[in-house]
C-alpha cells in the first residue's frame, strides 16, 4: 500500500482539522475583545495577532522555551483571574 506508507501524515492532517477551529475561535474572540475595548478595527487587531502568533511560533522552537512560555502564561493568567479581576469590582 504505497498510498498509506506514512500513516502519521494522515493522522496529523486530521488532527489539524481538530486544532484549527479552536485557534480560529480564540483569535476571533481576542480580536472582538480588542474591538469592544478600544477603537482599533477588528481587522487591524487580527493582523497584529497573526503576526505575533507567527513570530512566537518561529521563536519557540525548543521544548524548553515552549515550557518557559507556558509557565509564564500560566502565572500571568492566575494573577489576572484571581487578583486583577476582583479588584475591578
Amino acid at each position: 500500500m504505497p498510498l498509506i506508507e506514512r500513516f502519521e501524515y494522515i493522522v496529523v492532517s486530521i488532527w489539524f482539522l481538530v486544532v484549527l477551529p479552536n485557534i480560529c475561535i480564540k483569535l476571533w474572540a481576542a480580536c472582538r475583545a480588542v474591538k469592544r475595548i478600544s477603537p482599533i478595527k477588528q481587522r487591524t487587531s487580527l493582523i497584529v495577532f497573526l503576526i505575533l502568533f507567527f513570530v512566537l511560533s518561529n521563536v519557540l522552537d525548543e521544548r524548553r522555551l515552549i515550557r518557559q512560555f507556558a509557565d509564564l502564561y500560566d502565572n500571568f493568567s492566575f494573577y489576572f483571574v484571581y487578583a486583577y479581576i476582583p479588584l475591578l469590582f
